[in-house]
C-alpha cells in the first residue's frame, strides 16, 4: 500500500496537495509539482521505525548536530526519547537521521 500525503490549508480546509503513489492532486501551479519537490515531500512525511517506539525501548539514534550516535529510551508518553545527560527529543524530530531499537532484541 502506497503512503498518503495530504496538505489542506489551515484556514478554511481547503485541500492544497494530495499524493498517493504516483498521483498528484492539488491546487498549487504545475511549477510547483516538479519531481523534486515530491520527492522532498514524501521524504519529509515519510514514515521512519522510531515512530512506533513503545515505552521501555531503547534505541540507538543519530541526530543531526550531536557528534556521534547514543542509546535513547523511548518515555510513558510515546512521544518523546530521553537520554541522561541530555534531556527529552521528540520522536518525531526531523533532525533524526536514523535510528535502531536495541532492547529489546528483534526476535527475528
Amino acid at each position: 500500500m502506497s503512503r498518503r500525503i495530504t496538505l489542506t490549508d489551515g484556514a478554511d480546509g481547503s485541500l492544497l496537495l494530495h499524493i498517493q503513489g504516483d498521483k498528484i492532486a492539488g491546487r498549487f501551479n504545475d511549477a510547483l509539482l516538479l519531481p523534486d519537490t515530491v520527492a522532498a515531500l514524501r521524504e519529509h512525511f515519510e514514515h521512519k521505525p522510531w515512530h512506533d517506539a513503545k515505552p521501555g525501548e531503547i534505541w540507538v539514534l543519530e541526530i543531526a548536530g550531536t557528534g556521534s550516535p547514543r542509546a535513547w529510551q523511548i518515555t510513558d508518553r510515546r512521544s518523546h526519547f530521553w537520554a541522561l545527560g541530555v534531556g527529552y527529543h521528540a520522536v518525531t524530530a526531523r533532525d533524526i537521521l536514523s535510528g535502531r531499537r536495541i532492547w529489546p532484541e528483534d526476535a527475528s
